[in-house]
């Protein structure tokens, strides 16, 4: 993700939901990352996608 941001140029986030997320840690650590480079990110990404393979999931997600 560094070096995404040290490219300088557009980019978009997709992230894969549900049972194959990372780890809790990894996505403390992840969300971590974001906060402290939001700055940066402001900059050059263009948005965040996130991917729930399973439709019921994902139509419970919708329904939030």
């Amino acid at each position: 993700m560094n070096a995404l941001l040290a490219q300088a140029k557009p980019f978009v986030f997709i992230f894969l939901d549900s049972a194959e997320s990372p780890a809790n840690a990894d996505q403390k650590a992840q969300a971590k990352w974001l906060k402290t480079n939001k700055k940066q990110l402001r900059r050059v990404c263009r948005g965040f996608v996130s991917i729930e393979p399973d439709p019921a999931k994902r139509l419970l997600k919708r329904a939030r």
